[in-house]
């Protein structure tokens, strides 16, 4: 079913004029973030600055560590025996 809605709305994007295509991008872009921000809105009342979490980092490892600080979008973790980290709350999870 959200295939046949996906084709037929790239059907209908092409009898739009470049004008309305810019248009109807500007809402999508818009849609996403506000989305994204609700995600990351509700993902972040599930963290405390103090907690223990565990995230994967840039080579695939497991790390473990304490979260410093609570951004909007992300959490300052210092991880344990490590750097700190600006990690998602997407990609967190408590220990």
């Amino acid at each position: 079913m959200k295939y046949d809605k996906l084709l037929q709305l790239k059907m209908d994007l092409t009898g739009l004029t470049l004008a309305e295509k810019y248009e109807m991008n500007t809402y999508l872009v818009k849609a996403i973030r506000a989305e994204q921000a609700g995600v990351a809105s509700i993902a972040s009342m599930t963290f405390s600055v103090g907690d223990k979490v565990t995230f994967v980092g840039r080579r695939h490892e497991k790390l473990l560590g304490k979260i410093t600080k609570m951004n909007p979008k992300n959490a300052i973790v210092q991880v344990i025996s490590g750097p700190k980290w600006q990690v998602a709350y997407n990609h967190l999870a408590k220990v």
